[in-house]
């Protein structure tokens, strides 16, 4: 086990991380001790391989003879002994000793080496910089040297060494090396990384990783770069970004990260060239408004306007990290925007999900999801100088210990273990593999190591929040041309209906659900829909609040179908509901509005409050309300009762408007679209 510094010491300051009555306060009080980082079930996962005696074609590495470090893909909990067994991918084989997949691979191992080589430049630990060369090893090794594939990277390794280019089941692209890929783009990460620290500590690695790293770069603008940027394509009307890895901005970013790494240390012209365009992709493509879903959301997929998901998602982060080095300002806006708006909001709503598609349909949340939450609200306010960046990203590193829908702590400090998830309906996944391993412990350690973001780790008990609530359209009373339709697939091939299911409304249809208001006060509906290829005001629905008429929603309008699967899209729209509503439950009366020719589609409302908000404690009773609004008014909120507060007052940007103090039952107005943390006396 490898444990820095004094863990009951770094524990008891967790429980306790929080002090002070003013503002400043805020900035002095004790902070979670670095020590709480343990590498030990990291190191767990660490195996070797014999050195092959005859590699694969077009394969090798660094110090040949002596064995490949790996680290086990998985690890499966037995929940009567405690303990954790390592495992492969897919179906294991005894008799071969192999697994459908392989025992180790480049996703996880590249991802390692970036979590060793972050433990060393925090610590200075000699072990961490021996394992990060060790995984880095590993990484030169699957990259394919000769052929029509040369610079690509094979993803699965058997437990005896033997390289698997054709898993079951199938990779994509398949065979694994055939073109670029996550397992590529994670590749370029560890290697940029990997050069940027052993340039310094050993030279002739180091230029053993530059090489490759320009074999890589080579082959992902031959392939991909060269041929398709400033392409686009077309989706639903849409223009997204044809020259991303995997046509994913979240792949594209992880490249972006390593080749800024690789430019910042190397200076190479081709690293910066392949770098402004991946980021100008991932940079163009946000989407939504302050008002508006998905709320300036920097999106994930090239091929789907509505399907935003947390995992992968290191587009803010590798645009606030890659402006200031390449002269990119507008990375940096559009980085801020992401963060300000929609990670805000993402904080106090759905939480970094595995899907918005486009409703919190998949609410199942992994480290991996909130590490990129985590590091990308700390890149932005490192780069823009506005710490309530990092004060959101300790708060969001608090998922680690219980700020989570299961109010359970993920990580383990005393054995490094991280639990691989939580499932949608709040139960925990105790497995812990690689990922979930180093993703935590990376969001960990940027956190902990961070002097703002540290001391808001230790908020991780949730007492009360306002949130929003979705109804099935389907759970409605309807009447008329209405019917529940069940898809043969929920899943569109860029979306999701909620529920797997929507309801279709035709003239005279309607459908009235019933939503419920724990808090009297103001908010908003947001409506679910499939948007299709009409004219804009030839289908849609009216809506109604308890029998009142609150607006109509016009869902024709769509745009060209392009490279969609579908001529249509499921999307969001929002409607101002213009008086308050009492606590208890409310009728919604949603109705066909329309030509007649083409029916709505309706797949599910959403109930939002206009400022959200949530109360979390630390160990030592002190608290912490956080509050986000989703109106263009000022808006009024209402103190937690019994304290007084400091509270910092946000503009949408995250910029620092005000600090006051109240006392508890007191109101606060937010800016238009603002935001507030407030800190207990």
């Amino acid at each position: 086990m490898r444990l820095r510094g004094t863990l009951v010491m770094a524990l008891a300051v967790l429980m306790g991380a929080f002090g002070g009555i003013s503002a400043a306060a805020q900035d002095t009080a004790g902070s979670l001790d670095p020590g709480v980082v343990n590498l030990g079930h990291l190191d767990f996962l660490h195996d070797s391989v014999p050195y092959p005696v005859r590699p694969s074609a077009g394969h090798s590495t660094t110090d040949p003879g002596s064995p490949i470090d790996t680290w086990w893909v998985y690890a499966n909990f037995n929940p009567t002994t405690s303990t954790y067994t390592r495992t492969g991918g897919g179906s294991y084989d005894p008799g071969t000793n192999t697994y459908g997949q392989g025992a180790f691979d480049t996703d996880d191992v590249s991802r390692a080496a970036v979590a060793y080589l972050t433990h060393y430049r925090y610590y200075h630990d000699l072990h961490s910089l021996k394992l990060a060369r060790g995984a880095l090893r590993f990484v030169v090794y699957m990259q394919t040297t000769s052929g029509p594939n040369a610079g690509n990277f094979v993803l699965w390794m058997q437990p005896s060494g033997a390289l698997n280019l054709t898993p079951t089941p199938p990779d994509q692209p398949n065979p694994s090396d055939a073109g670029a890929s996550y397992w590529m783009a994670r590749s370029i990460w560890a290697l940029g990384e990997g050069y940027q620290t052993f340039r310094a500590t050993d030279a002739s690695f180091a230029s053993v990783l530059s090489t490759r790293m320009r074999l890589a770069m080579s082959k992902l603008d031959t392939e991909l770069l060269a041929p398709n940027y400033g392409h686009f394509l077309t989706l639903h009307g849409y223009q997204t970004p044809a020259w991303l890895i995997a046509d994913g901005a979240d792949a594209s970013s992880e490249a972006l990260l390593g080749l800024s790494s690789y430019t910042k240390a190397s200076g190479d012209a081709e690293a910066r060239k392949l770098a402004e365009e991946l980021g100008s992709g991932i940079a163009d493509f946000q989407l939504g408004s302050d008002r508006n879903w998905p709320w300036r959301a920097l999106m994930p997929w090239a091929r789907s306007v509505s399907d935003w998901h947390a995992w992968g998602a290191h587009m803010s982060m590798a645009l606030a990290m890659s402006a200031g080095a390449l002269d990119r300002p507008g990375w940096l806006t559009a980085a801020r925007h992401d963060a300000s708006s929609f990670e805000v909001h993402q904080q106090l709503s759905f939480g970094p999900i595995n899907g918005l598609e486009p409703a919190p349909n998949d609410l199942s949340q992994i480290a991996y999801g909130n590490e990129t939450t985590v590091d990308g609200l700390l890149a932005v306010g490192t780069a823009t100088g506005d710490d309530v960046f990092r004060r959101w990203a300790g708060i969001a590193a608090g998922w680690l210990f219980g700020n989570n829908p299961a109010g359970v702590p993920m990580y383990q400090p005393d054995t490094g273990v991280v639990f691989d998830g939580i499932n949608g309906d709040g139960t925990i996944n105790h497995n812990s593999g690689a990922e979930s391993t180093i993703e935590g412990l990376l969001s960990l350690m940027n956190a902990v190591n961070d002097p703002v973001a540290s001391r808001y780790l230790g908020f991780a008990k949730i007492l009360d929040r306002l949130t929003y609530q979705k109804v099935e359209a389907e759970s409605g009373a309807r009447s008329g041309q209405a019917a529940v339709v069940k898809p043969a697939s929920a899943w569109t091939g860029e979306a999701l209906w909620s529920n797997g299911e929507y309801v279709d409304l035709g003239p005279g249809g309607s459908d009235n659900l019933t939503v419920t208001t724990s808090t009297a006060g103001h908010y908003l509906l947001y409506v679910v829909f499939d948007k299709q290829i009409a004219p804009t005001e030839s289908v849609g629905v009216t809506v109604d609040i308890d029998g009142v008429r609150v607006g109509a929603d016009q869902e024709g309008g769509a745009g060209a179908q392009g490279v969609s699967p579908n001529p249509d899209y499921l999307w969001i729209d929002r409607l101002e509901l213009p008086k308050a509503l009492s606590a208890g439950h409310h009728s919604v009366g949603l109705a066909y509005s329309g030509s007649g020719s083409v029916h709505a589609k309706i797949d599910a409302v959403l109930l939002q409050p206009a400022v959200e908000w949530k109360v979390l404690a630390n160990g030592s009773g002190q608290q912490l309300a956080l509050y986000k609004s989703l109106t263009d008014e000022g808006a009024a909120t209402t103190l937690p009762s019994s304290r007084r507060w400091e509270v910092r007052l946000y503009d949408r940007n995250g910029r620092l408007v005000d600090s006051v103090t109240r006392r508890g039952g007191e109101a606060v107005k937010l800016p238009a679209y603002g935001s507030a943390i407030a800190a207990s006396a």
